[in-house]
């Protein structure tokens, strides 16, 4: 007979590994970042045609990026390199945001 709990731990495990959101080694949907490195206005004008889409950038590496005025509300941004990035004025709400500080340049 299988354990309650050792079925709710594999539960658990399958969808943290599918769940952009939480959890597993789920990466950065690979459309998002590149979409925002065309630009803060391309980016801004894709969010605002995709408004139901929380953008996955986990795992990023949005290293010195200008993200300056970004709208980044609600975006997955956990374990994303945000090093030296531009967020001045950027929109930050309910972001999933990275284990460390973030500071504006």
């Amino acid at each position: 007979m299988v354990r309650l709990s050792a079925l709710s731990k594999n539960y658990e495990r399958a969808t943290n590994s599918l769940d952009p959101w939480e959890g597993g080694n789920v990466m950065a949907n690979k459309k998002h970042p590149d979409i925002l490195k065309r630009g803060v206005e391309v980016w801004n004008e894709w969010r605002r045609k995709h408004p139901t889409i929380r953008p996955n950038l986990r795992r990023a590496d949005l290293s010195e990026a200008n993200l300056r005025g970004a709208y980044l509300s609600e975006a997955n941004l956990r374990r994303a390199d945000l090093s030296k990035a531009d967020l001045s004025k950027a929109d930050l709400s309910k972001a999933l945001q990275p284990h460390f500080l973030i500071t504006a340049m």
